[in-house]
């Protein structure tokens, strides 16, 4: 009986979903809408070893 009446006070699944996936929205940054808009970190843009993450960049044909 307790049980029932406390599930009267909990959101649904749906609300809890959307109330996380808020949350994490407010800490992601913006999705960038071009490669110019694209920002890689300074830490991200080398291996271990120090040399260049990226060596070439290419542009793939979407056919």
């Amino acid at each position: 009986d307790t049980l029932q009446e406390v599930y009267l006070y909990l959101s649904s699944h749906n609300a809890l979903h959307q109330s996380i996936k808020r949350i994490r929205n407010v800490n992601l940054p913006a999705v960038p809408e071009s490669l110019r808009d694209l920002v890689i970190l300074k830490n991200l843009k080398k291996i271990l070893n120090s040399s260049k993450f990226l060596v070439k960049d290419s542009i793939v044909d979407n056919n």
